[in-house]
């Protein structure tokens, strides 16, 4: 499988993806809507598991924001997770096309319960 299609969780601690590569490109080649949804979710998980001290926690809701397209990469992800009330926990996370200025490509919100 080519490392085009791989996340990867970067030195700085943040979760990434490579520069664009046909694989991951949609027809007008920009990065395709599936590894952003891949990568955005895979960060949120960990900043919960993260604040929650476990990695037992369950999904509830998501929210997904493309505001400019992904053209030249590498992409960064960042996240801002946060402790709500009882067992819930949100993430917000941004993802910056660092290729491109460092570009807002796309913003997310997760929602989530802790089982501890």
């Amino acid at each position: 499988m080519s490392e085009a299609l791989l996340g990867y969780l970067r030195p700085d601690g943040r979760w990434g993806l490579a520069e664009l590569a046909v694989e991951v490109a949609s027809p007008d080649a920009a990065l395709h809507i599936g590894p952003q949804f891949v990568i955005l979710e895979t960060a949120a998980i960990g900043a919960a598991a993260a604040v929650a001290g476990t990695d037992r926690i369950q999904g509830v809701s998501s929210h997904v924001m493309f505001m400019a397209r992904g053209k030249a990469g590498p992409f960064r992800v960042e996240t801002e997770p946060m402790s709500g009330a009882g067992d819930t926990l949100a993430v917000r996370t941004v993802m910056y096309d660092e290729g491109a200025g460092d570009r807002v490509t796309t913003v997310g919100s997760y929602l989530f319960r802790s089982g501890q």
